[in-house]
C-alpha cells in the first residue's frame, strides 16, 4: 500500500507513516520535528530575527568540517538572527534518514541578547557532546554552553515531543523577554498534549489545501 502524502507544507512533506508516529508511544522523526519548526517560524512567530533550523541541516552542521559548517551558517544569515534554535540528535549518520541510527533528541539555542548557547535536554546530559559540537561549528558565541534546567521526560519515547514544546517556549522567551536564563520550567501538561496539538494543526493545514 502506498504511503499517502497527508500534507505538503513549505519544505515538509508529511506522509501517513509520519502521522502515525503522533499516535501512542512513538519516537518523533526528523520529518515531524522539521515540520513543527517550520510551522513555528512561519505561522506562530513570523519574525525575521528568529531562525529554527531543520534537523537535516543541524545534522550537516554537526558532521561537516568547520569551514563548511560556517558556510551554512552564513547562508542562513545567522549572524543577524537574535534567536537560533536547533534540534540535536545523537546520530553519527549523514543520510536523510539519520534518525534511524539515533536514540535521542535535545534542543540547542543561541540567544544573541545574552550572547550564549543554551542546551535543553529532557534526559539531562545525554546529548551535551553533540550540542557542544554544533555550537562550536556555528561559532556564534565564545561563551561556554549552558545546560539549562528543564522538565525531564518520564519515558523513553517523548524526547522529540519535548524538543517541539521547548522550541516554542524558547522562541517566545527570546522574542518577548530576551532572557533564556529566566525561562520558567515547562508545565507537564504541555508535552502531554503536544501530540494531539500537532495532529490538529496538521489536519487543519491539510484541510486548507483541499
Amino acid at each position: 500500500m502506498a504511503d499517502r502524502v497527508v500534507l505538503d507544507y513549505k519544505n515538509s512533506l508529511l506522509k501517513e507513516s509520519d502521522i502515525k508516529l503522533l499516535q501512542g508511544s512513538n519516537w518523533l522523526n526528523d520529518t515531524l520535528i522539521g515540520f513543527w519548526f517550520e510551522y513555528l517560524e512561519y505561522e506562530v512567530f513570523n519574525d525575521k530575527s528568529l531562525c529554527l533550523i531543520s534537523p537535516e541541516v543541524t545534522q550537516l552542521i554537526k558532521l561537516l568540517p568547520r569551514d563548511e559548517a560556517q558556510s551554512i551558517a552564513a547562508s542562513l544569515d545567522l549572524m543577524k538572527k537574535n534567536c537560533v534554535i536547533l534540534p540535536i540528535n545523537d546520530s553519527s549518520s549523514s543520510s536523510y534518514e539519520f534518525h534511524e541510527s539515533g536514540t535521542h533528541w535535545s534542543l540547542l539555542v543561541y540567544n544573541r541578547a545574552e550572547d550564549k548557547y543554551f542546551h535543553l535536554d529532557s534526559l539531562k546530559g545525554c546529548n551535551r557532546k553533540h550540542a557542544t559540537i554544533v555550537a562550536s561549528k556555528l561559532n556564534l558565541s565564545k561563551a561556554s554552553l549552558i545546560e539549562l534546567a528543564c522538565l525531564q521526560q518520564s519515558n523513553s519515547w517523548d524526547c522529540g515531543i519535548f524538543v517541539c514544546c521547548h522550541a516554542e517556549l524558547i522562541a517566545q522567551q527570546c522574542l518577548y523577554s530576551g532572557s533564556v536564563l529566566s525561562l520558567p520550567k515547562m508545565a507537564p501538561s504541555i508535552p502531554n498534549s503536544q501530540r494531539r496539538k500537532m495532529q490538529e494543526i496538521i489536519d487543519y493545514l491539510s484541510s486548507k489545501k483541499q
